[in-house]
């Protein structure tokens, strides 16, 4: 008789740890969005979507109040980007984990979700539900699905694309590339700039140099590539 309470107990504890609900909340800016995977999580006998947000504002206040296990955050948001929600809750030690959920999964993005400290997972919205359903129960165990080795990699692609120099131009150097990546002219650069051709030319032959690349062609791929995702970052 003893024996069997013993296993009866053994076996109730068993239940309430494989049942235990894991508290969600989503912080995304399209209603339809949150309301899509809220209903797919729901589904989920150990998930919970206990709250939902569209603003980094709001999302902070939410987790603030419901201190959930995970949230899972859009990179872009009306106010800022999802990233402000996860430097936040590093910041403020929170026992929150985050997962970021983006259409928008660049280099420069993966960089500075990492940076954040508090994002463990890194995921697209193309990716199954069931991938989002195994990182939140990951994550929530204290697992790290998105790693230093990642961002390292991600990095590295931004500085052989040369993206990490862009900050050694010179204000002038970095107005007449913008207009480049618009598909100006050396003539149209010196028109809007009031500059004569030749300093144009001499601006951008610098900023090649400190770019360490020899085209147009690749001077616009870096302006669109930091353009792509600053709203993000």
């Amino acid at each position: 008789m003893r024996t069997l309470k013993t296993n009866t107990k053994e076996r109730a504890k068993h239940l309430e740890t494989t049942t235990k609900e894991t508290s969600v909340v989503l912080i995304d800016d399209h209603a339809v969005v949150r309301s899509g995977f809220k209903a797919l999580l729901s589904t989920n006998d150990d998930i919970n979507v206990i709250g939902d947000a569209d603003s980094v504002t709001e999302g902070i206040k939410l987790v603030e109040a419901l201190n959930p296990e995970v949230a899972v955050l859009d990179l872009r948001l009306p106010d800022g980007s999802g990233l402000d929600v996860a430097r936040w809750i590093a910041k403020n030690n929170s026992t929150t984990r985050c997962i970021v959920l983006t259409s928008v999964p660049t280099d420069r993005a993966m960089v500075a979700a990492f940076a954040s400290g508090a994002v463990s997972a890194f995921l697209t919205k193309e990716s199954q539900i069931e991938g989002l359903t195994h990182a939140i129960r990951d994550v929530a165990q204290g697992k790290t699905l998105f790693d230093g080795f990642s961002a390292r990699a991600a990095a590295a692609r931004l500085e052989a694309h040369g993206y990490d120099h862009l900050d050694k131009l010179s204000i002038r150097e970095r107005e007449m590339a913008d207009l480049v990546a618009d598909g100006f002219s050396d003539e149209h650069i010196a028109s809007t700039t009031c500059s004569a051709v030749s300093t144009v030319r001499n601006n951008l032959s610098s900023a090649y140099a400190k770019l360490s690349i020899d085209s147009r062609t690749q001077l616009s791929r870096i302006i669109w590539l930091s353009r792509m995702d600053d709203d993000v970052i």
